[in-house]
């Protein structure tokens, strides 16, 4: 069986017998295998666009990784924007662009302690908002770092990608 969505290809569905489900995706960037959990544990979910991706070497990136349980990929309908070392995305639900990237969950406790930390991470120039993300399980609301201050003279990353 192969199903697809958004440019993205799953190739293989199995599950562990404990409630674990893996797929495995294919798109042009990555061929990874994403763990997703069906477990009544109450979960918080994180969308990450830019330094934090899984493919990142930046520390925060690692860090996020050891921390957190990566689901796949997502988007939602907004910009995206080259800050230079970095993107900054805007979300806006009735955009013709998407903003894509990937989709991390924390424990409740988990959150609770590392938020401090990625606020600090994401500094004054980004808000923590919750925006409804597209992902092979259908809408999922997920806090994000959304940019701030006006984007009229930045440039925009069409593809809606970012690849650091």
């Amino acid at each position: 069986m192969v199903l697809s969505y958004i440019g993205w290809r799953v190739d293989e569905f199995t599950c562990d017998g404990q409630a674990n489900f893996w797929f495995k995706f294919t798109n042009i960037l990555v061929n990874t295998a994403y763990r997703m959990s069906t477990s009544t544990t109450s979960f918080v979910r994180l969308f990450v666009y830019g330094t934090l991706l899984s493919a990142s070497k930046h520390p925060m990136a690692q860090n996020l990784r050891q921390k957190t349980r990566l689901l796949g990929p997502g988007f939602f309908p907004g910009r995206l924007y080259d800050l230079g070392m970095y993107p900054g995305a805007v979300y806006d639900p009735v955009a013709q662009s998407n903003v894509f990237g990937e989709v991390y969950s924390f424990t409740e406790s988990g959150w609770k302690r590392e938020r401090k930390t990625l606020d600090d991470y994401e500094g004054d120039e980004y808000v923590r908002s919750v925006v409804p993300v597209q992902t092979a399980d259908g809408l999922v609301d997920c806090w994000t770092y959304l940019f701030k201050p006006p984007t009229d003279s930045l440039p925009r990353i069409e593809s809606g990608r970012y690849f650091g």
